[in-house]
C-alpha cells in the first residue's frame, strides 16, 4: 500500500497515466497477496495447531475477527480517507504491517528461514 500511496502522489506530479496505472497494479498485487497469500494462511495454521475436537470453534473465531477487522477498518478507513486523501493509508495499513514484520523480525526470529510445515511440525511437539 505504501506503493500505491508514492504512485498516486507521483500520478499528480509527473506522468498521470503512468502512474495511474502504477495505482491500479499496486491494489491489484495487494489484493492477490492478501486473497491467496496472507488471509488463507490463518486457517490453515489454525487447523494444524488445534485438536480436532476444537477446529470448528478456532476456525469460527478466525473467520469473526477478520470480518470484524474488515468492517472496522472499512468503516474507519471511509471517512478518514475523505478527510486526509490519501496519507490516510500511512497509519492504517502501512504503518501497522511495518511494525509486525519489524516484530516477526526481533521477537519471532526462530521462523527465519523455515518452511510452515515446519514451524507447525515442531510446535506440535
Amino acid at each position: 500500500m505504501s506503493l500505491y500511496v508514492v504512485s498516486d502522489r507521483l500520478a499528480k506530479v509527473i506522468w498521470p497515466r503512468f502512474f495511474d496505472y502504477g495505482c491500479l497494479a499496486t491494489l491489484v498485487g495487494a489484493a492477490f497477496s492478501t486473497g491467496v497469500c496472507i488471509d488463507p494462511l490463518a486457517f490453515f495454521i489454525m487447523g494444524e495447531l488445534l485438536p480436532q475436537s476444537h477446529r470448528s470453534m478456532g476456525i469460527a473465531t478466525i473467520s469473526f475477527m477478520f470480518l470484524m477487522l474488515g468492517f472496522l477498518l472499512s468503516g474507519t478507513l471511509l471517512p478518514a480517507y475523505e478527510i486526509y486523501g490519501i496519507y490516510t493509508f500511512i497509519p492504517f495499513i502501512v504503518l501497522p504491517s511495518f511494525l509486525s514484520v519489524i516484530y516477526l523480525i526481533y521477537y519471532m526470529p526462530e521462523v527465519k528461514d523455515r518452511k510452515i510445515h515446519e514451524i507447525v511440525a515442531d510446535l506440535m511437539k
